[in-house]
């Protein structure tokens, strides 16, 4: 994932001025050292309406959730149920994928142990706003063992109401 590509020419997938070399060289280092040691990595495909899974010892990438069609349908597994901009994605300890869309929270059951038969896809939590503008969710877990999910504002100037401009604690189930 060093690279990507365009048009069929290979471009570097980051570039920097010189001053920040040093950075963008860190950078790399961790990220190899991440994919060495991590048996798979669960990536966000937004603009898709995906959840996929690069797993570094092959170079393959996995779709897990998502149809690839925008909407809220649940279906009868992970790979058969519509997203609507996922954003956030949680591994719990336990093996349980959290997903984070624009305005709901959904699991999936022992996601790690279960990789080519995963379970259907779980709402927990669904009263997150429904505001494009901002809407990202970016999911985790606390010490306290709840999930953290902060609620952006839906512009840059508007006012302050109780749904947005927080961060939402929620229970696990």
């Amino acid at each position: 994932l060093d690279r990507w590509v365009s048009s069929g020419r290979a471009m570097p997938l980051f570039s920097c001025s010189s001053r920040s070399r040093r950075t963008l060289t860190a950078f790399r280092e961790a990220w190899r050292d991440l994919r060495a040691r991590a048996p798979h990595l669960d990536v966000v495909d937004t603009d898709n309406h995906l959840i996929r899974r690069y797993v570094p010892k092959t170079g393959r990438i996995e779709r897990i959730a998502g149809t690839g069609k925008k909407g809220n349908a649940i279906g009868t597994s992970p790979e058969t149920t519509e997203l609507n901009f996922p954003h956030g994605v949680y591994v719990h300890p336990d093996g349980t994928l959290y997903i984070a869309e624009l305005s709901k929270i959904s699991k999936v059951e022992k996601a790690e142990d279960n990789l080519d038969s995963p379970a259907k896809l779980t709402t927990i939590y669904d009263n997150l706003p429904k505001d494009e503008a901002h809407g990202w969710k970016f999911i985790a877990i606390g010490p306290d063992n709840k999930l953290y999910i902060p609620v952006g504002q839906p512009g840059n100037n508007v006012l302050h109401d109780n749904d947005h401009g927080l961060i939402r604690r929620i229970n696990l189930d």
